[in-house]
Parts: structure tokens; sequence; C-alpha cells
């Protein structure tokens, strides 16, 4: 491969770019400091900041993948064929290897972070905005400029690297490697020049997460820090000298004493590329001092350092662990089953920027996009350490491959052993401990029960309508119903809408902890009311007594399921949405719900479910096996003895739900997915003025999106955040300059 040697690897000015990165540095932490300073002084009037942060972090991202595309290529085919397959067969192995080892941390990573202690909020989503991935879409860039233009960052290294190797053996390719590294220059430049906002994008984003996040977010921010910190330490530290000393021979000591310069030089300037050169020196040194000596492996190096330049190295791989934290950070860990996907998407992303791979991959299992922003954030430590780690990790690379080729190599199995052994009691102990720090230090997140009991009645677009008290609700129980099809002639002459509510469907409809009967079906039935310029008589009845009710004139309107075989007695509007089911399981039997094929094997599952004839039937033919058992509400699944039941068919919402009241519970929506039931607005059998009414408000309602508004309060999570009061602040808190 033509690598030049030591003496042509030219870094120009070496003090006065170490000069001006160590003032780049010193400007970034004052933007850091200076946002911080902001954000806390005027709390969420900081969120104006949010758009030059959004601002920065896109444009950090304009040159990373056509950059990404034209270093691959040139990396990959300035050398030949056959020193690419050595390369690749050797090099490539202990590149592996190293790679091992990183994510081996990654995955233990999130044993350090206390469960009690994550993220808790209340968020749900349809089937339909949770595709499953496609792993051909995903890998294979059967359109390369549509990866391109969508982010898909494998599709573009693999695009890429099919490019380098088609390069690598034409006979004129330098007359194409010329103008594709000016390119290649050309966009590093333009990533350098942006590079000189980042003092101020970084005080945009410290100043907007200041002021918009919540003191005990920033504490479990600290989490991710002690993390990285720690792992990236170890790694530096500990694991990489102690496996180059343990298959080279080389004494664990003297590595560590021949890198401390370029280690304390990256982790200073967080800079990489600076200290190449010195790695490349004190490998050759190291190896010429060990019991290999081998020219050739020496010479090796000469390829390895520069190489490895192109691939992600071990602290890269250590960032996938704040897409861990961030899941929870975020309340929603990630699954164990999607773990696979989030290496090897990740590995690949990492081929190019983190600014690129960490957005991806956190939309790839399905995390809110704006953790990203804690990342750049936390970045800026976090960059220090990581461009030691990545030191370390250049010469391990470098002088185990180097070994390798020259076949060299003499393992010592009891000094393996004992690496191993001393390895995990470090590691484990490192996470031990913080697990136990984190547990005592943080506080303790929001729980589920204060979350709902913020949550309100709006009406529609902000306007209530006038509610009966109980009194007055009970005065007109005692009028008798009116005859069929002029119910809605009685509304009318009553002044007052009657709607049936049953307060046992979180989040649909319930009582908070202000005895307030509230949910999206209480929101919509204000709606209706006030939209009829009518009062509003909130009637509770027991869910499957709804029918009978409205029949009899107890009730005039209510909201609930689609039940096609209620229909001797009540009719459905247009339906409003659709709850998509799920199984409500305990939570230690949610793998065993998580595949319908797995759920059919079990023998004999007790199943509860909605005492409707549709819905047992439905389970049945879902699971043949079952033993169905009807109940009337979800609490009377939740309460009943240990051992009762295995799980409950019901809505997803309702489910995730009553799964953070009762966290011994979870939610889980099996694969294949078993559909879903329209929500709808119900009326009396024969009243045809009132069907068409409700009908003609559902369409309204649909159409100007008061609706969907009321989802994503009640039953999407927004109102969870919305209802919280205002982030502390010295201006207002303190200073008194306003009140939130």
């Amino acid at each position: 491969m033509e690598v030049q040697h030591p003496a042509s690897w030219r870094v120009p000015d070496t003090h006065g770019t170490a000069r001006r990165r160590t003032a780049m540095s010193r400007r970034i932490l004052l933007g850091l400091t200076a946002g911080v300073a902001v954000g806390v002084l005027f709390g969420e009037r900081a969120a104006v900041l949010e758009w030059p942060a959004r601002a920065f972090v896109q444009l950090l991202q304009v040159t990373v993948l056509p950059y990404v595309v034209t270093s691959l290529v040139a990396g990959i085919a300035t050398g030949t064929p056959s020193q690419a397959r050595r390369l690749a067969s050797k090099g490539g192995l202990v590149l592996l290897c190293l790679w091992g080892v990183s994510l081996a941390l990654v995955l233990l990573a999130p044993l350090a972070l206390p469960p009690e202690k994550g993220g808790s909020f209340y968020a749900t989503q349809s089937l339909s905005e949770e595709p499953q991935i496609d792993w051909l879409d995903l890998y294979i860039p059967s359109n390369p400029f549509r990866s391109l233009a969508n982010n898909i960052v494998p599709a573009v290294v693999v695009f890429s690297v099919l490019l380098g190797i088609a390069l690598l053996g034409l006979p004129e390719k330098a007359r194409i490697l010329a103008p594709l590294r000016l390119i290649n220059e050309t966009l590093a430049q333009a990533g350098r020049l942006l590079l000189a906002l980042t003092p101020i994008g970084i005080f945009a984003i410290a100043g907007h997460a200041a002021g918009t996040l919540r003191m005990e977010e920033f504490g479990r921010l600290q989490a991710f820090m002690l993390l990285w910190v720690g792992l990236s330490t170890i790694l530096t530290l500990w694991i990489l000298p102690g496996l180059v000393s343990v298959v080279t021979g080389v004494s664990f000591a003297r590595i560590l004493s021949l890198m401390w310069a370029p280690l304390i030089t990256a982790f200073v300037t967080s800079n990489l590329f600076i200290v190449l050169p010195a790695i490349q020196e004190r490998a050759k040194e190291l190896l010429a001092g060990g019991p290999l000596g081998h020219r050739e492996a020496a010479d090796s190096v000469d390829v390895l350092v520069p190489t490895s330049f192109t691939f992600p190295h071990g602290a890269k791989l250590l960032s996938l662990s704040f897409v861990l934290f961030a899941g929870w950070f975020a309340g929603t860990p990630v699954p164990a089953a999607d773990l696979p996907t989030l290496v090897g998407a990740g590995l690949l992303g990492l081929f190019g920027s983190l600014d690129a791979a960490v957005p991806f991959l956190l939309d790839l299992v399905r995390l809110p996009a704006d953790l990203f922003q804690l990342f750049l954030v936390s970045g800026v430590v976090a960059s220090h350490f990581g461009s030691a780690a990545a030191a370390m990790h250049t010469l391990a690379l470098a002088m185990l491959g180097a070994s390798f080729m020259a076949g060299g190599i003499r393992i010592d199995k009891m000094r393996l052993l004992t690496f191993v052994a001393s390895t995990s009691i470090i590691v484990g102990g490192f996470l031990l401990a913080s697990r136990m720090l984190l547990a005592a230090a943080l506080p303790d997140p929001e729980g589920a029960a204060a979350m709902f009991d913020r949550l309100r009645v709006s009406g529609g677009w902000g306007r209530l309508a006038p509610v009966d008290t109980p009194d007055e609700a009970a005065g007109s129980l005692e009028e008798p119903a009116p005859p069929a099809g002029e119910r809605l002639d009685a509304i009318l002459r009553r002044g007052t809408v009657r709607v049936c509510v049953s307060a046992d469907a979180m989040p649909w409809c319930f009582v908070n902890g202000r005895d307030e009967i509230v949910g999206f079906e209480v929101d919509v039935a204000h709606a209706v009311a006030a939209q009829l310029d009518k009062r509003l008589s909130l009637v509770e009845v027991e869910r499957v007594n709804k029918g009978a009710a409205l029949a009899r004139g107890t009730c005039d309107i209510t909201i609930g399921r689609v039940v096609p075989s209620q229909a001797a007695s009540m009719v459905f509007s247009r339906p409003i949405t659709h709850e998509a089911w799920s199984f409500l399981a305990p939570d230690y039997k949610r793998n065993l719900f998580a595949n319908l094929e797995r759920i059919r094997e079990l023998p004999s599952p007790r199943i509860a479910v909605f005492r409707e004839r549709e819905f047992m039937d439905r389970l049945k033919a879902f699971v043949p096996n079952a033993e169905v058992t009807p109940v009337d509400s979800i609490p009377e699944f939740l309460e009943a003895p240990s051992g009762r039941f295995d799980a409950m068919l019901t809505g997803l919402d309702r489910a995730t739900a009553y799964s953070l009241m009762w966290p011994q519970f979870s939610a889980v929506v099996p694969t294949p997915n078993l559909g879903g039931v329209p929500i709808a607005i119900i009326v009396p059998k024969g009243e045809e003025a009132l069907l068409d009414l409700v009908n003609a408000v559902v369409d309204v309602d649909l159409a100007n999106g008061l609706f969907k508004e009321k989802l994503d309060y009640w039953v999407r999570g927004h109102g969870a955040q919305v209802e919280r009061a205002p982030r502390w602040s010295l201006g207002a808190n303190v200073f008194g300059w306003w009140e939130d």
C-alpha cells in the first residue's frame, strides 16, 4: 500500500496547531459555561436558543456524508490488491477483536444505570409509527443517492467500500484519486470552517438545555458522563495496553511510559490526527525493544497506523453506549432484541462522523431525536477522553496487527487468564460502584400518578362546557326517557347533554388525584357539549351497562370501542381513532407474550379479556389453547390474586398507562401484531338525528385537528410535558424579574 514513511509524515506547524486547538478548547469551554449560565438565569425563556442550536447541529452534518464517501473510497483504493488482502485478513482480524472488546463494554454499560432512577414519561405510539427494519434497504444501497439524501449511513458506507474496491485494481486509478483527494480535502476544509462556529453552537445548545431541562434530568446526564469517563479510562489505561502486553510480551509499564506523552497530547487537544506520527514511532520502538523485534513487524506499522485512521476506533464504538443511556434517560430502555440491530448498524454508521451516526441510531431504535443535543453537550468533555482512548486503540492495532502479520505472536495462557480475570474484576467493580453511587445520588423520577394528576380537561379549543353538579345530574335523571327518535330534541329542550362515563380505563377515562373524572373521553364530551352550546352532565355507569343506560335514557351519548354485537341497542359514529391490541403481562412474563407463536406453545395460558363476545372470540382465534376469562375492568385483572392470570388482552394505550401505574406489569405488542379496534361516539339505537349530529362533529373535529390534539395530550403523552410547572430559574425565582 502506498503509505508515506515517518520522515514524510509532516504535520504542518504542530505546535501552532496545538496552540490553536487549545485556544478553541478554551472558547468552547467559555461557550459552554456562558450557555449554562444563561439557561439557569432565564429558565424556559432560553428556549429561544433552540433554533440556533438546531441550525448548528444541521450545519455540522452538511459535509459529513459526502466526506465519508470520498475518504473511504480514497483510503481503500490507495493500495494494491495484494496489500489489501493482507490487511483485510490479518489486520482486519485484529481490528475485529478490538471492536469486540469495545462492544462488550457498550453492552455492559447499562448495568451501571439503576432502572428505578431512569426517566419516566408517558407516551405511546401506534404500530404504524414503528415500522419494521428493512435490513436490505439499510445495508444495500439500491439507490445510493436516496441513501445519501435520507442519511442511511450503513448503505452509504457499503456503497463507498464497493467503489474503493472497484478502484483498487484499475491501472489508471491515480487520475480518479487525485481529484477525489482534492474533493475530500475541500470537504474537510469546509468542515474546519464550520468548526469555527463551535463555541457559538455549544453556547446555544447548552443554554437551551440548561433552560428547558429539569434539574433531575441534568443529574441523569451526569450518569452518562460517569459511565463514559470510567469506561474510556479503563479501556485506555488497562484493557488495551494490557492486551498488547499479554500478546506481544512487551512490559505493561513500558507501554504506558512511552505512550504517556501522546495520550496527554491527544487528551488536551481532543485530536487524534496530530499524534499519529508519535504513535507510529512509539509502536516501532516498543516492538523493537520487545521479544519480537521483527523488521517485518516494524514495517507493518507504517501501513497499519495511517490505515487505521479510516476505520472506527474503540472510543467511537464506545459512543454507542450513549444510545443505551438515552433509552434509560427517556424511560424506554432499548430492548435486548434490538441490540444486534444497534451494533450492526452502529458499526457501519461509525465509519463516518458521530454527528451523522448518533441521530441515525436514535431514530433506528425509536428514541427522541432531541436527545442528540445532550450528546453534543456531553461531547465537550467526552471528546477529550475519547481522543486518548483512540490513541491507545491505534497503538494496540499497530502492535497487535504488526505482530500477527509477522507471525511472531507467543501468548502465555496463564498471563492471558490472569489478565481476563483482572479485567472482569475491574470492569465489574466499576459498574457495581457506579450503580450504587447513582442509586444513592440521583433523585427519583416523577411518579406516574403525579404525571396523570397534572392532566386537565380543556374541551374544544380551550372552551369547557358548564358541568352539572351531582344534584342537578340526579334531578335530570328523574325525567322519563324521550320517545324513540326524539333524543336530540330532548337534549335541546333540556339544555344538557348526558354522557355515560366509566372511569376505569386510563388514559381514556379515569379519576385523577383531585377526585375528578378526566381523560380523552371526557374531553371529547366537553367538546361536543360546547359545540352544541349546552351543559354537560357526566353520568357514571359500569362499562358493561352503557348500552342499557343509553336505551333507558340515563345518558344520551358515550365514547368507546366499536363492538358490532351491541348494534341492537346502540349505533356508532364514524371512528375518531383506533387502538392497537396488546397484552398486559407481568414484567417477568413479557418475553413469553412478545411472539404469537410462542404464546400458542404455552400450555393453556390464562388470559383475561373484557366481557365482550367479540373480544373473547378474537382472543380464542389468536390463542386457541388459551383459558379465556372475562373481566369487567383492567383493575380487576391487576388486583387479582398472584397466579390467577398470565396476561390480559387489551388496548395498547390502556396497557401502557396501567403499566406505568403498576410497574410490575408491561405492555407487550406481539409479533405479528393483532390489529386494533376503532374508537367512536356512541348514540342510542334509532336516533338518526343525533347520529347525524355526532357524525358532523366527528368530521369537523377530525378535519380541524381537535381529536388529534386530544389524542396527543391524553394518549400519546404530550400532556405530561405540557402541564409541568415552569422550570426554576434565577430570573423568576430569585430576582423576581417576571412571574411564570
